[in-house]
């Protein structure tokens, strides 16, 4: 099958602590499934959330989400996220970050992504850890 992405997409590998935050849906860690240069997917319902709790917050291809990008538990890059893909059960978003009126965030972040994607080409799994 063909890559109808732009760009590459990074798997985030649980060792790092790289997580999103919808501040609308409320301060809930979302798992995080890729990263790219361009964009990210992620689930947007928490595991065993109610459907009605869920339908709280609607969600349509096209919408802008501010959206929190944590680098670790205390520090993250706030982000403006257009909604390209949605999936459900569960839900599921795929979209792209756009500069809005912050330009100098998306630029940061693609630097931080740039920063990781070198990083993670070189790391090497230690046979001998548990």
């Amino acid at each position: 099958m063909k890559e109808r992405r732009k760009e590459k997409r990074l798997r985030i590998l649980d060792a790092f602590s790289i997580s999103v935050v919808v501040p609308k849906k409320g301060m809930h860690r979302l798992k995080l499934d890729d990263l790219s240069r361009g964009g990210a997917g992620f689930q947007i319902d928490l595991d065993g959330e109610p459907k009605a709790l869920a339908a709280a917050l609607p969600i349509a291809t096209g919408d802008i989400l501010d959206l929190r990008v944590y680098v670790n538990a205390g520090l993250y890059l706030p982000l403006a996220f257009r909604v390209a893909r949605l999936d459900s059960q569960p839900r599921r978003v795929g979209g792209e970050f756009v500069a809005g009126d912050r330009p100098k965030r998306l630029a940061a972040y693609h630097r931080f992504f740039d920063a990781l994607e070198s990083i993670l080409d070189e790391l090497r799994e230690d046979p001998d850890s548990a």
